[in-house]
């Protein structure tokens, strides 16, 4: 297994030439209907597809499952947006942030 720096080693694992390319998975715990997929990809097997290929057997994973498949991602990083739409994931929207304030400091 490689070491993973931004993911979970996940449930469903991809192998090229008898090793460990990528894994991933899914969570369920939360949000009805959806199921929240992640991956990650060996460095050394990057920009070959194997990410939107494994993004889109978990997507059928989640549909089989009854659940609507779901990702996010850093909006900076440009390659795991870039594996998400290849793997026909569209953009729904963006998280904002900002600094809670109370009434009472307005």
């Amino acid at each position: 297994m490689f070491e993973h720096k931004s993911e979970p080693v996940g449930d469903y694992v991809l192998e090229l030439n008898k090793e460990v390319a990528a894994t991933g998975g899914f969570l369920v715990h939360y949000n009805m209907p959806f199921a929240d997929l992640y991956m990650e990809v060996q460095e050394a097997y990057r920009r070959k597809g194997l990410g939107s290929f494994l993004i889109q057997e978990l997507k059928r994973e989640c549909y089989l499952t009854g659940r609507v498949p779901a990702a996010r991602c850093n909006i900076e990083n440009i390659a795991s947006k870039g594996t998400l739409l290849n793997a026909g994931f569209k953009i729904a929207g963006f998280m904002l942030f900002g600094i809670a304030r109370s009434v009472a400091n307005r």
